[in-house]
């Protein structure tokens, strides 16, 4: 008797311990990670604006896609010194579906997908559900402006810049420094959805902040550096920043940041350099714009200018 006690208060036990458990999944907040690195950082940030308890969904990045028809990405946010915590394609696997012993007990732990919506335009009560699966690229500062100073130590690089870097951003401290992103490489491929900006818009911008700045210098990132040398004529001060390639671009980003102003193209890339600027009175030039297809989105905040 003794033991047959024992082992219903094992299985009583363990019921419970898996309750407590389910319960948590059931209360769980998931962001899925896709897209290049600009796209990541918005969705870390929404994540970290949604909950102090978010979790991210990194499956997509396991994926085998044919770069002739999408860009191929890597997970990128290791860059940076933070530590998420991430969900593979088997881990998210559970969170897809019901356990039907658990549903007996009233426990759902298949959860919920909410789905961002095509227009990308700032969606307050997002931040405001309780759980489930998060889907969307979240490009709107409006989401996380409120933990700015988080974010600013969050996206710092994990590791020291090398030399070349190191005396490019001494450069950048020492001069009124201005960015100045050409993105084309991918967004060739894609020109029936992203607008490539001219050298007409880079022209002008730069004449701009000459207009009201003394003595620029203007700082070019591009993956496309031969067109930028040959089409955009600068007659101040530059330098043509062209040595971080592959999983190094993203020190391109950071040198963008420490800049006193910024250019940006119609890219979450140079658009999250412009944001981390910390220069009070930064000037931020983005282009009117950004999707062929004429969808205004809330990506650019209220006070760059756009032309």
């Amino acid at each position: 008797m003794r033991k047959k006690a024992t082992k219903t208060l094992d299985i009583v036990f363990q019921t419970k311990t898996m309750l407590l458990n389910a319960k948590q999944v059931e209360n769980m907040k998931i962001v899925k990670l896709k897209g290049g690195l600009g796209n990541q950082m918005f969705e870390y940030a929404f994540g970290q604006a949604w909950s102090e308890d978010v979790v991210y969904d990194a499956s997509f990045f396991e994926k085998k896609r044919n770069p002739k028809k999408v860009a191929v990405r890597a997970y990128e946010l290791g860059f940076f010194d933070i530590s998420p915590k991430l969900l593979n394609k088997k881990e998210m696997k559970k969170y897809k579906k019901n356990n039907l012993f658990l549903s007996l007990f009233g426990v759902q732990t298949k959860l919920p997908v909410t789905k961002e919506g095509e227009n990308m335009k700032f969606q307050s009560a997002l931040l405001k559900t309780e759980r489930g699966i998060m889907d969307g690229y979240f490009q709107c500062a409006e989401y996380f402006e409120h933990i700015r100073a988080k974010l600013l130590k969050d996206f710092t690089p994990k590791l020291k810049p090398n030399k070349q870097n190191a005396a490019i951003l001494k450069d950048i401290c020492q001069t009124n420094s201005v960015s100045v992103h050409i993105r084309r490489g991918d967004y060739l491929n894609f020109a029936n959805i992203y607008h490539i900006c001219n050298a007409d818009y880079y022209q002008k911008a730069m004449d701009y902040i000459a207009g009201k700045q003394k003595n620029p210098k203007f700082f070019f990132f591009s993956e496309d550096m031969e067109w930028v040398k040959q089409n955009i004529f600068c007659p101040f001060a530059c330098e043509y920043v062209d040595i971080n390639r592959g999983a190094d671009s993203v020190w391109d980003m950071w040198l963008m940041k420490n800049c006193k102003h910024n250019v940006i193209a119609n890219s979450s890339f140079s658009g999250w350099g412009a944001w981390l600027n910390e220069n009070n009175n930064k000037i931020v030039i983005a282009p009117k714009e950004w999707l062929v297809d004429g969808r205004t989105t809330n990506i650019v905040p209220k006070e760059w200018l756009r032309l």
